[in-house]
C-alpha cells in the first residue's frame, strides 16, 4: 500500500488490474512452492528410512 501511494505521488499511474493479476500469480507460485516443499520432505523422509533400514540390515548380527 505504501509503495503504491509513493508511486502515485511521483506521478505514475498504477494499473489496478495488472496488480491483481500479479498478486494472483505470486499466490499461485507460493502455493506451488508449498506443495514442492511438502513433496521434498516426503522424499527426504523416505531416503532417511532407506538408510536406516540398510544400516540395520548391514550391521553384524551379534550386535543386534
Amino acid at each position: 500500500m505504501i509503495v503504491r501511494e509513493l508511486i502515485t505521488k511521483l506521478g505514475f499511474v498504477v494499473d489496478e488490474s495488472a496488480l491483481r493479476g500479479f498478486d494472483s500469480k505470486i499466490g499461485s507460485i507460493q502455493k506451488n512452492m508449498q506443495g514442492l516443499t511438502g513433496n521434498l520432505q516426503k522424499v527426504a523422509t523416505g531416503i532417511r528410512n532407506v538408510g536406516l533400514g540398510l544400516a540395520r540390515l548391514l550391521q553384524p548380527h551379534w550386535l543386534v
